[in-house]
């Protein structure tokens, strides 16, 4: 299951029709609501290599799922998932696409990993509430 479009949609689109793998990989396009679709997702994997803070890693984390994504190196991969993701333990920092088909792999493949990871990362998320970050915002203010 693949939510939303970026720079290599067309080329994926054509990809699955050319292999004919319509029955295996759902296209979904853009959504304003992508967190309809974690029900239906074992793990979260965010290919971005330019991304904000990325709530959709948080949002994913809370519906337990371990994420993958890029380790941000300052100069190719600007992400702040480093800030987000704890390596090994709510899900993995990847280097590139080789080691990022390694652990979607490895998280397929493994059941008890991929729960353990999804439990911590549920775990994590909600160190991520709005009233945890208020409060964190009135502390910096000095506001009591």
């Amino acid at each position: 299951l693949i939510v939303g479009e970026g720079p290599t949609f067309k080329e994926l689109k054509n990809y699955i029709k050319k292999f004919d793998r319509r029955n295996d990989i759902e296209l979904t396009g853009n959504s304003n609501n992508p967190e309809v679709y974690y029900d239906r997702a074992k793990i979260f994997v965010l290919p971005s290599k330019n991304e904000s803070f990325g709530i959709v890693l948080i949002e994913a984390m809370a519906a337990g799922l371990p994420c993958i994504a890029f380790k941000p190196d300052g100069i190719n991969i600007i992400t702040a998932s480093e800030d987000i993701i704890i390596d090994g333990k709510t899900g993995f920092l990847v280097k590139n696409e080789k080691e990022m088909t390694e652990k979607i792999n490895l998280l397929l493949s493994d059941n008890k990993l991929c729960k353990k990871l999804g439990v911590a990362a549920r775990k994590e998320a909600e160190e991520y509430s709005w009233e945890k970050a208020a409060k964190q915002i009135l502390r910096f203010a000095k506001y009591k």
